[in-house]
C-alpha cells in the first residue's frame, strides 16, 4: 500500500508542476510597445490616425475633405481620391451625389 501512495505522491507533484512550466515557458519578454499602439493579444497594433512602419506608429497624412479608418483614409462624400488629395465632384445640375459618384435625377440621363 505505500508503494502505491507514494506513487500516486509522485505523479500528483509532477501533474502540479506541468501547468506552471508550460505556462512559464508562454510567458515571453513582450516586444516594445511604440507611442500610438496597444497591445491586443500577443501582438501589439497601430491606433486609428497611425500606420505601422517597422517597430514604430506614424501618422497618416489626411488631406482636406476625407476621414480616418482605422489606419487608412477615405475621402468624404462628394469628393474623390486624386493621389494623395480628395477632390470635389464636378456636380451638373439635375443630379445627385452619392459617396464618391453622381448620378442624374430621375427624368434625366447623363450624356
Amino acid at each position: 500500500m505505500k508503494p502505491l501512495i507514494a506513487a500516486v505522491a509522485v505523479l500528483v507533484g509532477i501533474t502540479a508542476l506541468l501547468p506552471y512550466s508550460a505556462h512559464s515557458q508562454s510567458q515571453q519578454a513582450p516586444d516594445p510597445v511604440p507611442a500610438n499602439a496597444q497591445v491586443v493579444g500577443n501582438a501589439w497594433y497601430c491606433n486609428s490616425g497611425f500606420r505601422r512602419v517597422g517597430n514604430a506608429c506614424v501618422a497618416l497624412d489626411v488631406p482636406v475633405n476625407a476621414q480616418v479608418v482605422g489606419n487608412a483614409w477615405y475621402c468624404n462624400s462628394g469628393f474623390r481620391r486624386v493621389g494623395n488629395a480628395c477632390v470635389a465632384l464636378d456636380v451638373p445640375v439635375n443630379a445627385q451625389v452619392v459617396g464618391n459618384a453622381w448620378y442624374c435625377n430621375s427624368g434625366f440621363r447623363r450624356v
